[in-house]
């Protein structure tokens, strides 16, 4: 007689177990729910588009300096980007380059041209020069690839790695990159005229793989905001300067974001919104000036 009141104890105990999971399941997809829909409010509104003249104003003067900052490549030529995964990069050797320079008084930038082919203004000498995108290389590959990728305005510092596809449950996926920016092969390297895409982890709970893109979500406000964003990518020996120009959500099957383009592009992609990872984040730059990496 006492074996039935225990089973029954058992079975209730168990029985309250599982509504208390389900409870928490409940939840987490309820707060999932909630996060979200803050996620897409905080960009309903926004201007999808910088200001129409942003790739005709003069380089920041004074502004993000970037003097302290080692340059990839330099003094870890071991491997691509410069930096192995958990170095400490301020702890390499390296020259010291100004991205942005402050100019000698009395200096002003010369006045851009209007024509297609020039379409940002001149830098003071010792710094960005402006580029004619008419003289860029039109065919994929011309130009060595990416190394390392900085984006002042949201603190990215990141290097670049080359990204191939792999088949996974029998359909061809992208691979993912590991605590870095990944360059999807076939699509541009630096310093040419068409898209140059770039992806990288929103965040990465289960896989682990870092969250270098973990602040693009709030390049769409400073836009709407008026304020510039650029986005350098480095080359063993040069630095590309490109000026953010506008932003989309897109659904992960869109694929016209790997498209070819006529202009100097780079394509930023990661997912959206965090932990839930429904859509996928576009920023979209061209190509404004380059910089030499000095010896």
């Amino acid at each position: 007689m006492s074996a039935i009141p225990r089973k029954r104890r058992i079975t209730a105990r168990a029985g309250l177990a599982l509504v208390a999971l389900g409870g928490l399941l409940l939840a987490a997809v309820g707060g999932y729910y909630i996060l979200s829909v803050y996620a897409y409010s905080r960009l309903s509104g926004l201007s999808a588009a910088a200001a129409p003249d942003v790739l005709n104003r003069d380089f920041p003067q004074g502004w993000r300096r970037l003097e302290t900052e080692r340059l990839p490549g330099d003094g870890a030529r071991s491997a691509p980007g410069g930096v192995q995964d958990g170095e400490d990069r301020r702890a390499q050797d390296g020259p010291v380059v100004e991205l942005y320079p402050t100019p000698a008084p009395g200096a002003s930038p010369v006045a851009s041209s209007s024509s297609a082919g020039a379409r940002v203004p001149a830098q003071p000498a010792g710094g960005l020069r402006s580029v004619r995108w008419d003289d860029l290389p039109r065919t994929i590959g011309e130009t060595p690839p990416a190394r390392w990728i900085q984006i002042p305005a949201i603190g990215v510092d990141s290097k670049v790695v080359e990204l191939g596809t792999v088949w996974v449950d029998g359909k061809l996926e992208w691979e993912t990159p590991k605590w870095a920016v990944g360059h999807h092969k076939g699509t541009a390297n630096p310093g040419e005229r068409s898209n140059m895409v770039l992806s990288g982890h929103i965040s990465s709970p289960l896989l682990r793989e870092g969250e270098v893109f973990k602040r693009l979500p709030e390049i769409p406000k400073l836009l709407d905001s008026g304020q510039i964003v650029d986005v350098i990518v480095s080359t063993e020996d040069t630095r590309f300067l490109y000026r953010v120009v506008r932003w989309e959500l897109v659904k992960p099957e869109q694929l016209d974001v790997f498209a070819q383009m006529s202009e100097p592009t780079v394509t930023l992609i990661t997912c959206y919104p965090d932990f839930a990872y429904w859509d996928r984040l576009i920023i979209t730059g061209r190509l404004v000036g380059i910089a030499p990496v000095p010896r």
